[in-house]
């Protein structure tokens, strides 16, 4: 009776340490899941927050921003500048998109026509000024070098309602200096 009595406890014993081993195992696995969760939901508050970043709608690019989107005066025409996705920021390409929309609520439905162009330096600007005396609005892409001059470059392109066409760039102004008159006067000198 003794034995029998000795084995049944041996018995409970080793059963309660398995069962012990197994809710250690259970608990570890838990806070390995909620770890992965909190991670996952980190991950996605990231990217959503990199996505609000990707675009300007007040004409001007931030650090950490690499396209510019805006309205052509006067319509709802709209007009992109982005930089080369994979390019330092310092040299690469540009590309500018024109869209014309067929509904306002999805101003990017309808892509016209677009350029891609050579960049020297960080895109800063998306301006609409007249350049060629028209009365209508072109379109000016600055640039500002990464040097520790800071200079400038602009590239002037003409708009219309199913193309955007390169007209003239300058090069190598000073920082602080207009981009839209110097455009202006190289174009008035071609003449």
């Amino acid at each position: 009776m003794y034995a029998q009595l000795q084995a049944c406890v041996l018995n409970t014993t080793a059963n309660q340490k398995k069962s012990m081993k197994h809710l250690e195992i259970h608990r570890y696995t838990r806070i390995l899941c909620l770890a992965a969760l909190i991670c996952a939901v980190i991950a996605v508050a990231v990217l959503a927050s990199d996505h609000e970043n990707t675009s300007s709608s007040n004409g001007q690019a931030s650090s950490l921003e690499r396209t510019i989107s805006k309205t052509v005066p006067g319509t709802e025409w709209k007009l992109t500048v982005t930089e080369g996705p994979l390019e330092p920021r310092s040299i690469g390409s540009y590309a500018l998109r024109f869209y014309v929309p067929y509904e306002p609520k999805w101003p990017f439905d309808n892509y016209v026509d677009g350029d891609v162009r050579i960049r020297d330096g960080s895109i800063e600007e998306l301006l609409f000024e007249d350049l060629n005396g028209d009365d209508t609005a072109d379109v000016i892409v600055t640039m500002r070098s990464a040097g520790s001059g800071g200079y400038l470059r602009a590239d002037g392109f003409v708009l219309n309602k199913d193309r955007v066409t390169f007209v003239k760039s300058v090069e190598g102004l000073a920082k602080d200096a207009n981009p839209v008159q110097a455009l202006v006067k190289a174009l008035e000198t071609e003449d």
